[in-house]
């Protein structure tokens, strides 16, 4: 029996033998080994009836099972299937006494396996319970040495077949030294390769930035201040400045299909209704119109603000109380917003920064009120006083220094007592002043997930106490994540509104628009080279600003833009402010193009992805750039350039797919990843640092979101459960990674595993910069560069394919690199055409 028999042996039984597996309440050991054991060691190893010995008796008790055949031996102790073999996660090599204590039922096994097999003088043993296999060394060096090797359940069974069947196949006559590998080896799938470089990694100037771009100098302040946070601009032109460039939104049916369906299945519903919030130009939605309605009741109320990352919720609550609320609704409310981006630069703990926060906007926005003067606080405090002057104080009550002296410590006490002292204010504006309160916390969602839910908590407790209105913005995935955690049951005054973000280049395109008309007449001037010879340009600034416009207006260009930042309204200013400001801007070919034609445009297409991959720097660094190297090779096990790629294609396989948990499609359990991608990952632990890159990039989203962690958030990545492909990671497998300009970047920063290959394309690299070449040959140079490149990933992949049907893993998927190769020779020609380059 081969391999590959094997395979389908075990593929033909495995359903039926896991139904009989999770059957263990009812099972006894002998039915375990009868319905279980029996077909595994004969129907898929191959073992046949007159090989096995079951029970045969020696003096150190009864083997369950005996294998001998002329090559191979082994003993194996069966256990029923309710015996639990409480494994470590993602433990696969062990120390054997370290089970003494933390699985006595298995380590007990071992020991009574271990006294079988020094008897057959068998070099392993083998403890089963069903669908676990756990190897044993028979005579271990010492305490202190891994002796075990643990196959527990299907998908590690699956995952090692191959390694199965050579130290218990029939057939196998050098098991021994199979399972003394095995014992020493990493865990790893193959072997990591022995020789791998970066053409990166031999620069002397890896950081290296490129020459000064002189129009960012220029545009610098202008984008930080109109292309970022709204808090940016300046509190006296903010109003404005959210009326003009603010983007209405009506619902998700005007995105593109993968947007859409990205946006509308974050969104989980928890058997309660999450509201979209429809804007317009005069109207803030259902949100506003609740929250009004709220102000005639007494009870308090929790809102809560749902979006992805970047999605515009600060803008939004911003936008609703400076624009749309009216004056009189205006005058009736007490609006207190705390931002939690300060909190950690605060050096406040939580609380306090909240009362803080509290006292210093009543402070600031509500003197008005004059709830510092003595005269307010007497009223504030107005009935406990008046019961001290019945009691104790009315000794004192003729004696007017003495009086006025309790009373100023009475007032001292309560007002150091800030929590209360915020709570006694707060009821005196509801009950004294007629007025609403309304707290806004706003990015809670930038906080560690701890931190998130104390607000939360704070959030509810305090509606209920105080009556008071609490407006939170969460991402979705946050409130999904803690929801079971928060008060929801005792609490049912909340509501839930999803914000939609505006498409990305209309935003870009309101705001370049604000900008220009600000502008005016401003002219800057650049030195540029026509017909080889240097002169002085002046332009308008806002005649700059029109370029940019048409930039973005391009199909490449914003293809780019909205697919990467997939709904991030931060992530895609971020992008835009790069793509201006990048060191590979040709100003001088920028500025003729302004001066020569009708509608000038900054960038090529072709020029459009190195600016953003490479921002000031020479050469591409993946741990510097926003464009992530999808052939890296990862500590996954298997070191391969397109494990990276697999995660991404079996994702967008899954993408219209449930599994039964809360969150909309595509959210794949990270277990069935590591199913289908068991031939490329050895265990969860290498998937889990394979998928931190994609989380980073937001190539792939999770249902604890893709933010960076804080710095306090150690195992934050250990909590993702469910994973999902965003629309960037669908244009990364559809458009980037056939991009001739994406090649040409990232095979800089990625390890090439060949010394010959490497050798080539360094020297091929070399002569691009050391010596000048006519433009023709410059272009041939490249090209061979990237042909270079992909000829190697082809050979790679070859490899990963020789090794996979070597030990007879098989795949569900395709090659990678021949439609690579195919895309890339129609860009090659297009390359030739366009700058009459001959063969």
């Amino acid at each position: 029996m081969d391999f590959q028999q094997v395979v389908r042996n075990w593929n033909s039984l495995i359903n039926e033998l896991e139904r009989l597996d999770s059957m263990y309440s009812s099972f006894s050991e002998t039915d375990t080994r009868c319905k279980i054991i029996d077909p595994i060691i004969k129907e898929v190893f191959g073992w046949q009836e007159d090989t096995i010995t079951r029970e045969p008796k020696i003096s150190a008790g009864y083997i369950d099972y005996y294998c001998e055949s002329s090559k191979n031996k082994f003993v194996l102790e069966a256990k029923r299937t309710g015996v639990p073999f409480r494994i470590p996660r993602n433990q696969e090599r062990l120390i054997s006494k370290t089970l003494e204590k933390s699985c006595p039922e298995l380590f007990e096994a071992i020991e009574q396996a271990r006294s079988y097999a020094r008897q057959k003088n068998c070099p392993f043993c083998i403890v089963s319970n069903g669908l676990s296999l756990i190897f044993i060394k028979t005579y271990p060096a010492n305490d202190k040495t891994i002796d075990v090797i643990s196959y527990n359940g299907k998908e590690s069974i699956e995952k090692s077949l191959h390694i199965i069947y050579s130290l218990i196949s029939p057939y196998s006559s050098s098991s021994e030294q199979l399972f003394l590998e095995a014992l020493s080896a990493s865990g790893e799938i193959r072997n990591e390769p022995q020789f791998r470089k970066t053409i990166l990694g031999t620069h002397y100037f890896q950081n290296r930035l490129q020459d000064f771009n002189a129009l960012a100098s220029i545009l610098r302040p202008l984008l930080h201040k109109y292309f970022g946070e709204v808090t940016n601009v300046k509190e006296h032109e903010r109003d404005k400045f959210m009326q003009e460039v603010y983007c209405v939104t009506n619902n998700l049916d005007n995105y593109g299909d993968e947007l859409k369906i990205y946006l509308k299945n974050r969104i989980p519903f928890f058997g309660n209704p999450v509201k979209q919030v429809i804007t317009t130009k005069d109207s803030s939605g259902d949100f506003g119109q609740d929250l009004k309605m709220e102000f005639q009741k007494d009870s308090g109320h929790v809102f809560l603000l749902l979006g992805n990352v970047g999605a515009g919720k600060t803008t939004f609550m911003h936008r609703f109380y400076s624009l749309l609320l009216e004056e009189v609704s205006k005058r009736q409310l007490v609006w207190i917003h705390i931002d939690f981006l300060k909190l950690k630069k605060s050096g406040k703990a939580l609380h306090d920064f909240i009362n803080d926060s509290i006292m210093s906007v009543i402070n600031e926005n509500y003197q008005d009120l004059d709830l510092t003067s003595l005269e307010a606080l007497l009223k504030i405090y107005e009935d406990e006083i008046s019961r001290l002057k019945k009691g104790r104080w009315k000794l004192i009550l003729s004696m007017e220094e003495k009086l006025n002296d309790r009373l100023h410590d009475f007032l001292e006490e309560r007002e150091s007592d800030l929590p209360n002292h915020i709570r006694r204010i707060f009821n005196y504006i509801q009950q004294k002043l007629n007025k609403v309160i309304c707290i806004v916390f706003d990015n809670v969602d930038q906080l560690d997930t701890k931190i998130q839910l104390e607000i939360s908590h704070y959030a509810f407790a305090e509606a209920e106490n105080s009556k008071t209105l609490i407006v939170v913005s969460l991402r979705d995935e946050t409130f999904w994540n803690i929801r079971t955690r928060l008060p929801i049951d005792a609490f049912s005054n909340f509501t839930h509104y999803q914000i939609i973000p505006p498409e990305a280049t209309q935003l870009i395109q309101k705001r370049i628009s604000y900008t220009k008309n600000l502008l005016g007449t401003q002219q800057v001037n650049f030195d540029v080279r026509r017909a080889g010879k240097p002169i002085a340009v002046s332009v308008r600034i806002k005649d700059v600003f029109e370029v940019l416009d048409n930039t973005i207006s391009t199909q490449y260009t914003k293809g780019i833009i909205e697919n990467l930042s997939s709904g991030n309204m931060r992530q895609a200013l971020e992008l835009f402010r790069d793509l201006v400001t990048s060191g590979h801007t040709d100003v001088s070919r920028f500025v003729n193009n302004m001066v020569l034609q009708e509608r000038p445009k900054l960038y090529r297409p072709d020029e459009v992805l190195k600016s953003l991959a490479l921002t000031d720097y020479v050469i591409y660094n993946s741990e510097k750039s926003k464009i992530i190297n999808l052939f890296t090779i990862n500590k996954d096990g298997f070191f391969s350039h397109f494990v990276t790629i697999r995660i991404l294609q079996v994702l967008r396989d899954l993408y219209h797919q449930s599994f039964g948990h809360d969150l909309g499609e595509g959210y794949v359990p990270i277990s069935r990843l590591l199913q289908d991608l068991s031939p490329y990952v050895k265990d969860e632990s290498a998937l889990r640092l394979c998928i931190i890159p994609l989380l980073r990039y937001f190539l792939i989203d999770s249902d604890i979101g893709s933010r960076r962690p804080d710095e306090n958030e150690q195992n934050y990545y250990d909590e993702v459960k469910l994973l999902r492909i965003t629309p960037a990671g669908i244009y990364y497998l559809d458009e980037i990674m056939y991009s001739f300009e994406y090649l040409e970047l990232v095979l800089h920063d990625t390890p090439i595993c060949n010394e010959e290959k490497f050798s080539e394309l360094s020297y091929t690299l070399n002569s691009l910069r050391t010596n000048h070449l006519e433009r023709s040959d410059y272009w041939k140079t490249r090209i061979k560069a990237v042909e270079l490149f992909v000829s190697y990933l082809g050979e790679q992949e070859d490899n990963d394919q020789a090794y996979l049907e070597q030990v007879g893993l098989q795949t569900r998927w395709g090659k990678i690199v021949p439609r690579i190769r195919s895309e890339i020779s129609k860009k090659i020609e297009e390359i030739k055409a366009r700058n009459n380059i001959t063969a």
